[in-house]
């Protein structure tokens, strides 16, 4: 109410609390009027203006207008400037403007104390009004935050996989998240918040022990402010089912106090079943790795071995501790490196594996041939090579085998060549021969020496195609020895009757040192000087003119020991781990002084081994002359001392009785000299080349003896032989077999035809007039198949 609408109070009352009263009573107006205002300094200077009766009253807030020093420059320019009335009272707190309130009038006016300190008053309660509005506002903002704040962490809380509760420093728990609700099997976080939870979830140790609470981590981090971070641990579930657990408590500080623990933990069985499951592939793989039979090892990107398994290390000789200090290329062999550097290479800059044949140099300076499968280590998130694995197979037996072999096929050629020689040798002579009868005719003593030199040639070309033979049939276990006890001196001097001419020959000296010993092995009286007169004869030619010969025979206990000693040419040193093996020959010179097929020794090493024996041999090396060892198991010796002869009459030729023979043979040179022979003897002789015509003139002839070629065209000489025997005129004809084939199941297949005797091409003519002599009855045929095993 304006100062002029007042009533004023009884008589005698002080004006001057009347005024005071006023003033009370409009504050109590105003403040009733602007107390829930959101702008109440408009209200606040309208009802001011009105009660100073003013023409001008304004309020300024310092939040409404910042620029507040400017505000007050202008006001106070402007009372200075009108000629009117105005007066600005600030509301400072600590020299800082708070808000004005100012009033102004047109004319002049004087302003008097109590008018100034209402417009502080109004100002001041306008100020705090709307602080504490600002101060609503900021809170309700701050709530409006806060819980969006809270919501959103409750969503982060909520959306991890973890599982997350906090406790307050008695281990109350506070909120928890839905993972740990899940994980635990809790139905609402209701059910867990509010309890203490260790003696649910976490009061036993994975041994199953009691878990006290004062010796849990999560408790001690409530407790006493440290933090833990544990793998090892399980967490029950409300079920009673446990699970492994990792799991971190962290303690809350609140103003440097401690409120309590958070933990977060996750489930890992997974992980460790995932773990359990490469620790066993992995343990396989060491497993593997360590037990393979190939040799692996890894390099890195420079070559440098980085490990190995144990077999690897066998291979190149060589520690682990060693080779983890050295590159693969420091025991490759030199030769190698320029292959394999640049595959290594390659597969470093390009992924690219190879395989490669190489050698490792071991330590001794030994040689190993390995198989090399390399192959890069890729790094899992980017594909790149991180090292090299290299599969190593040794092949060194491989390679020595491949070596033998392509030795055998040196051999074989060179034997082959040596045998066209050694064929040609005699067959000059025969051609030469052959040449001269058919010029001009010969005196009787050109002609006795003609026959003389194809003889000798044809007995030479025998021994050769004989031999080997022989061989081809012992390397192939065709042979069967004839097991009898033998007195070894016999053996001895039996074979020195065979290799005395060539020893006399080129004039050696042999001596001889027998033991007086009986000394008896069991064996085959006709292998055993076939073993002893080959080396015999081996020191003879290998022995230059004038040589010493010296044959030794010692009895041990269980053994019989011979020995054929030379001061001939030696055997060289790179040669002697050879020379037991088939075609194996020294180098020799264009002329072959010594000749011979390489043979001898190996069929002399398998006859001992068929014997149950062993053969050696020592040379110093050339021109030091050799020394060959034949060790046989010694026999029991007899009771009494062996007859000097087998008990029977050497068998003699009966009186030259001719017989009619009948000679089947398809090579018609052949079948004719041979016919022209047996006529100079005084035979009657018929030839026929094919089986039909010999069955027909048998027939009409009934021969006495049969010689059939067994390679016969459209019937062979076994089937021929078979059909004689079984026609009467020939049943108990003699008959022989005369063959090019010469090995032994040729000779059962023409025994099992009927035939009486088995003659390998060329034959000895002795031996087959004593056969032809033989008397012609059953009881021959008999005798004459007890001597099958040494004919031909």
């Amino acid at each position: 109410m304006p100062m002029s609408e007042q009533q004023f109070p009884a008589e005698g009352m002080d004006r001057s609390l009347l005024d005071e009263l006023d003033r009370y009573r409009f504050v109590a107006r105003l403040d009733d009027a602007i107390k829930d205002q959101a702008d109440p300094g408009r209200i606040a200077a309208r009802m001011l203006g009105d009660y100073l009766g003013v023409d001008h009253c304004v309020y300024v807030d310092a939040v409404d207008c910042p620029q507040h020093e400017q505000a007050e420059a202008e006001w106070s320019r402007l009372s200075a400037a009108q000629p009117g009335a105005f007066v600005t009272v600030p509301v400072r707190e600590e020299g800082r403007p708070l808000a004005w309130m100012t009033i102004g009038q047109a004319t002049p006016r004087h302003w008097a104390a109590h008018e100034i300190e209402l417009l502080f008053i109004v100002a001041r309660r306008c100020h705090d009004i709307l602080a504490r509005n600002r101060m609503a506002t900021e809170l309700r903002e701050a709530e409006k935050r806060i819980r969006a704040n809270h919501d959103y962490l409750r969503l982060l809380i909520d959306s991890g996989e973890e599982g997350f509760y906090s406790v307050d420093r008695d281990g109350v728990t506070i909120m928890c998240n839905t993972a740990f609700l899940k994980m635990l099997g809790f139905e609402r976080e209701e059910d867990a918040v509010g309890s203490k939870l260790h003696g649910i979830i976490h009061h036993r140790h994975p041994d199953g022990t009691h878990y006290d609470v004062c010796d849990c981590p999560i408790y001690h981090s409530a407790r006493f402010g440290t933090f833990a971070h544990v793998h090892d641990e399980v967490f029950f579930r409300t079920d009673g089912t446990a699970f492994p657990v990792e799991y971190r408590a962290r303690p809350v500080w609140q103003d440097g106090e401690l409120q309590g623990a958070v933990c977060t933990f996750v489930d890992v069985t997974e992980r460790r079943r995932t773990e359990q499951a490469l620790q066993q592939s992995e343990a396989h793989l060491e497993s593997l790795f360590a037990q393979s039979g190939a040799g692996i090892s890894e390099t890195d990107l420079t070559g440098k071995l980085l490990r190995m398994n144990d077999r690897f290390c066998r291979i190149v000789g060589r520690t682990r501790e060693e080779l983890l200090t050295m590159h693969m290329h420091d025991f490759t062999h030199p030769d190698d490196l320029g292959r394999n550097v640049p595959l290594f290479e390659q597969t470093v800059a390009t992924g690219i594996p190879f395989e490669i044949e190489k050698r490792y140099v071991r330590p001794d300076g030994g040689i190993v041939w390995v198989n090399n499968t390399v192959s890069p280590v890729r790094r899992a998130h980017d594909r790149a090579v991180e090292s090299i694995l290299a599969v190593s197979v040794d092949i060194s037996e491989r390679k020595r085998a491949e070596e033998a072999l392509r030795e055998t096929d040196r051999r074989k050629d060179e034997f082959l060549a040596m045998l066209a020689h050694e064929l040609r040798n005699p067959m000059a002579p025969i051609r030469a021969a052959a040449d001269l009868m058919q010029l001009a005719r010969l005196e009787p003593e050109q002609l006795r020496r003609t026959s003389q030199i194809i003889s000798r040639q044809v007995t030479h070309m025998t021994g050769l195609v004989d031999d080997l033979l022989d061989v081809s049939r012992v390397t192939r276990g065709l042979v069967t020895l004839e097991q009898a006890d033998l007195d070894v001196k016999q053996v001895v001097a039996e074979a020195l009757e065979q290799a005395r001419p060539l020893i006399e020959q080129k004039s050696h000296h042999l001596t001889l040192d027998l033991d007086p010993a009986p000394a008896h092995v069991v064996g085959d009286h006709k292998r055993l000087i076939q073993i002893l007169t080959n080396l015999l004869n081996n020191a003879a030619k290998y022995t230059p003119r004038g040589g010493n010969i010296h044959l030794t025979m010692q009895a041990c206990d269980r053994h019989v020991r011979l020995r054929v000693a030379d001061d001939g040419v030696g055997i060289p040193r790179d040669l002697q781990p050879h020379v037991f093996d088939l075609f194996s020959q020294a180098e020799r010179s264009p002329d072959r002084a010594q000749g011979g097929l390489g043979i001898g020794l190996a069929l002399v090493k398998s006859l001992v081994e068929l014997h149950g024996g062993t053969v050696a041999c020592e040379s110093g090396g050339a021109g030091c002359g050799s020394e060959f060892i034949v060790t046989l198991p010694r026999a029991v010796a007899p009771a009494s001392a062996h007859a000097s002869g087998d008990g029977q009459p050497a068998p003699g030729r009966d009186a030259l009785q001719p017989r009619r023979i009948l000679i089947v043979d398809d090579n018609v040179d052949a079948a004719r000299m041979l016919a022209l022979f047996l006529e100079a003897v005084g035979h009657d002789v018929t030839v026929e080349h094919t089986a039909r015509l010999a069955l027909e003139r048998a027939e009409g002839q009934a021969p006495d003896v049969c010689i059939l070629d067994i390679g016969l065209p459209e019937i062979d000489g076994n089937a021929l032989a078979r059909m004689l025997r079984q026609r009467p005129g020939t049943a108990t004809a003699l008959l022989i077999a005369l063959t090019g084939y010469g090995q032994e199941q040729d000779r059962e297949r023409a025994m099992a035809a009927g035939f009486d005797h088995f003659l390998v091409k060329p034959v000895d003519a002795g031996a087959m007039l004593a056969l032809i002599s033989l008397p012609i009855s059953a009881s021959s045929r008999a005798a004459g198949s007890n001597l099958r095993a040494t004919d031909g």
